[in-house]
Formats: structure tokens, sequence, C-alpha cells
């Protein structure tokens, strides 16, 4: 039996993970990679957030589902204080005396694996494989490497070159903090990311909250308060971020005292993003539309544009528990009748009719006739 050991942080275990564990079972003719989660990873104590072990494990285990010889360990996220790949393959080559042992990683670390902790246990017990992506080390220096490796250790060790985008863990956190979750994870660790709320930026709720007080008249801010308590609910009830729904909800109306009633939504996405520091562009988005509207908005601007009209502050618009019922049970519907609401009102008052409310109540009217 030829098992592999695949060590990493997975945070989170992204498509190129698992296509260098294909290539490399595929070149070497391994029955099984063996995706081991790292518990404490002493090289990385310093960063400033690490996901749960635990989290990052379920994760893994998501990913491998479906894809033979792929198996993911809990041993390292059982494991009490810091993890060493040395102790790992002890334990691993103890339980398993007669299985061939190899370890992967990057090419980068065969540059680096001779200042981790006892290497020379880890020659002595697999070999090493040393992916090499899109020739990101050049193949003479990496050959350089791995003979002083084999000189100094006797280790054996194996290069191997294969495609794969420009994929990281880093990148993929980076892409979901400004609310793009078009990354590169299988489908159910997706779902996961999001059903858990993983990599959303953190802000400091307290200090926006105490900033808003003093910024706001009074009723403002309740209704603020309203609007968000509103959008984090019906975020919860559609199978949106109750927590990008909330901080869109605190914000939306952050430009208010400098701003006119059609302009402070796209000022207040300036604001948001320029002295509040907001990078998700689906909140920016949300607070930008949140007065007019526009057609076809994302979930998000959908919750944020009917929690303004029906918070539980409102008292004056009509058939509001109409609304309030429909918000939870037919958003669609309920964004066609607030604009509706929206346009008579304007028209019994003369007041100024934005286009884009006009394209909110054709559109969403078409779609609800459509069903």
């Amino acid at each position: 039996m030829k098992k592999c050991l695949f060590g990493g942080t997975f945070d989170p275990i992204h498509n190129a993970h698992l296509t260098m564990a294909e290539a490399a079972k595929k070149a070497y003719d391994l029955d099984q990679i063996v995706f081991m989660t790292a518990g404490d990873p002493y090289f990385k104590t310093s960063e400033k957030r690490i996901t749960p072990a635990a989290m990052r494990l379920e994760m893994t285990r998501l990913a491998m589902e479906g894809r033979e010889g792929f198996v993911a360990s809990d041993m390292e996220v059982n494991r009490e204080g810091h993890t060493y790949t040395c102790e790992t393959l002890q334990e691993l080559a103890a339980a398993e005396p007669d299985t061939e042992w190899y370890f992967m990683i990057g090419a980068d670390c065969v540059e680096s694996i001779a200042r981790w902790y006892r290497p020379d246990i880890i020659f002595d017990i697999a070999s090493v494989i040393g992916a090499n992506r899109n020739d990101q080390i050049p193949k003479e220096q990496l050959e350089a490497t791995a003979s002083r490796l084999r000189e100094e250790f006797g280790a054996r060790i194996l290069l191997l070159d294969w495609e794969g985008g420009d994929v990281s863990s880093s990148g993929i956190r980076e892409s979901i903090e400004r609310g793009d979750y078009s990354v590169p994870v299988p489908e159910k660790v997706l779902e996961y990311i999001k059903e858990h709320e993983l990599y959303l930026q953190e802000v400091d709720e307290e200090a926006i909250l105490e900033e808003l007080r003093q910024m706001l008249k009074p009723s403002r801010f309740q209704h603020t308060l309203g609007v968000a308590q509103t959008a984090e609910e019906l975020a919860r009830i559609h199978g949106a971020s109750p927590k990008r729904a909330r901080l869109a909800g605190l914000l939306h109306d952050c430009a208010k005292p400098d701003a006119d009633a059609l302009g402070h939504g796209p000022q207040g996405a300036v604001k948001a993003k320029e002295h509040f520091g907001i990078k998700d562009q689906g909140v920016l988005d949300a607070i930008r539309t949140h007065t007019t509207g526009e057609a076809a908005m994302p979930l998000l601007s959908m919750i944020l544009y009917a929690a303004d009209y029906i918070e539980p502050g409102r008292n004056k618009q009509p058939r509001l528990e109409q609304l309030r019922r429909e918000a939870k049970e037919d958003l669609d519907l309920a964004v066609f009748h607030i604009s509706e609401d929206t346009l008579n009102y304007l028209r019994q008052k003369g007041g100024v009719i934005d286009s884009k409310t006009l394209d909110v109540y054709n559109y969403y009217k078409s779609k609800v006739k459509e069903r």
C-alpha cells in the first residue's frame, strides 16, 4: 500500500489542492492521499486569524466526498499543542508499518524543509514529493536543492511538475472579504463557508454604533437599529448572510446628515467604504441602492431595500402588515409592492421619481407575473 501525507492549514481547502493531489496520485501510482488538516501550526500562530481547526477539518472532509482515494485525517487536529510533520509521520508509520509513505509539499517548501523541526525523521520515513506548480521554482534551482537534501540527509526527493491556476487560500479569503464568492473551491465547501459566514470582514460593531449614535438624530438612529434587525431577520429566512445584512442595515443611512433623500444611498456607500473601511462590495451595493433600488437586485440588496421600508419603527406606509408578511414569504412580491407604493406616494406628493425606482417596479412586476 502506497499512501501520501498531504498536510496543510486548508483555510480553506481549494481546487488547486485537489488538482495537485490528483497529479501526484497518478504520477506515483499512489493508493491514497491523506489530507492532514493542521491543528495548531507553529509557523502560523502569529497570524491574526486562523479558522478554528474543527471547521477547517470539516471543509476538508466535505472536499473529499466522492473522490476515490482521498481521505481526511483528524490526527493533528486532535493533538494538543503545536503540530510537527515529523511526529505525524512517526504516528502514521507506527500505526501502519507495512505502508510505503510519501509526503507531498509545494516546491517552495523543498527550499525550506531542511530548516523544519527534525527533517531527518521526515526523510527517514517518507519519500518527499516536491510539487512545482507552473514552474514556480526554476527546475535547475529545485534540482540543485534536491541534490543537497539527498546528500545531507539521504533524502528520497521526487519532483513533480504540474499545471495549476493562480489559486491560494489567502486569495480566496480576501475575495470573500470583498463579498466575492466566485472562488475555486468545491461546491459543498462554498456552501459551508456561506452557512458559517467564514472569512467575512471583521468590524467593530460597537464602535460603529457609537459613531452612528453621535452622528444621527435619535429617531434616525432608532430607525437604523430597526433596519439592521429586520435585514438580519430576512437574511436568515432567505438564506443570505445575517452578518452582512446587519452591517448593511447599520450603515445604510450613514450619509444621511450630509445628503438628500435620493443621494444618501450612493453617498452612503462611499462613506461606508472610505470612512468605515468596508470592503464588502455586496454590502456597499446594498447601501447604494437601498432608497431607489434597481432592476435585478442581488439578494442582499433586495433585503436591505425591503428592510428599510418595513422595519418596526415604520407606521405611516400603507399595507405595512401585508408587506412585512410578504417580505418573509415572497421577497420578489414584497419588493414589487414596495416600489409600487413608493411610486404612488411620489405621484401624490409631486415628488421626483427616479428612473431606477421605475426600473424596480417594471422588473419585479414582470417577474411576479411570469410565475
